[in-house]
């Protein structure tokens, strides 16, 4: 697998300098690719896009590469889970989503803020993992699970 996508038949959803959306339809699984600093414009766009492709197509198994992703500000942090998660939960059928997370110890803090915040109401689990190897095989052995 390369670094850029999961297989080579990925469809790739959203390509913008912050964030590179791709999707694989065998595994049904979505895949963002964070890039340095989203304005609060393009972070809100960029989520609120995933959001959407996440309840369409019923995506149950989410990898979130936030690496080299940079600071998330306090409003879009509250923005986050007032508005994007709860309409995200009451329409998803995510079942796990794996982070990679970022070298950026604040984006890091924003990011534990806003997980922790989820943990009542979200249904599916969480994993943080030091590589993409690692966050996959652990999605990967839940796909195969639930085909037997």
């Amino acid at each position: 697998m390369s670094a850029g996508a999961m297989h080579e038949n990925d469809e790739i959803l959203f390509h913008e300098p912050f964030l590179m959306v791709s999707y694989c339809a065998e595994q049904n699984m979505i895949m963002l690719r964070w890039n340095g600093y989203a304005s609060p414009e393009n972070y809100k766009r960029g989520m609120t896009f995933v959001a959407d492709q996440v309840i369409a197509k019923k995506i149950t198994y989410w990898l979130n590469d936030l690496r080299n992703m940079t600071a998330i500000l306090q409003p879009e942090e509250t923005w986050t889970n007032e508005v994007w998660f709860p309409r995200l939960l009451a329409g998803c059928v995510v079942k796990k989503m794996a982070f990679l997370p970022a070298a950026d110890f604040f984006n890091q803090m924003s990011v534990d803020r806003i997980m922790d915040r989820t943990i009542g109401a979200r249904s599916f689990q969480v994993g943080y993992f030091p590589s993409e190897k690692e966050a996959l095989h652990w999605l990967m052995n839940e796909v195969h699970q639930h085909r037997v």
